[in-house]
């Protein structure tokens, strides 16, 4: 889940909105499931990154 206004119990973690930051976080999904303390499927990882990716791409086009 991405949660813009912080306002959501639970484990989080900032990423930058920049591909690049994205990426890097990204990189490998043992790398989020040790930022996040949890053990998330790689299909949940993917799809995560697939919508920030996507929310990345959306917020260029509107600047």
């Amino acid at each position: 889940m991405i949660d813009n206004e912080k306002m959501h119990p639970g484990r989080g973690a900032y990423v930058c909105r920049s591909h690049s930051c994205i990426e890097e976080a990204f990189k490998a999904p043992k790398r989020i499931n040790t930022l996040l303390r949890v053990q998330l499927p790689k299909s949940v990882i993917v799809e995560f990154r697939q919508k920030l990716l996507d929310k990345e791409i959306h917020a260029d086009e509107k600047a």
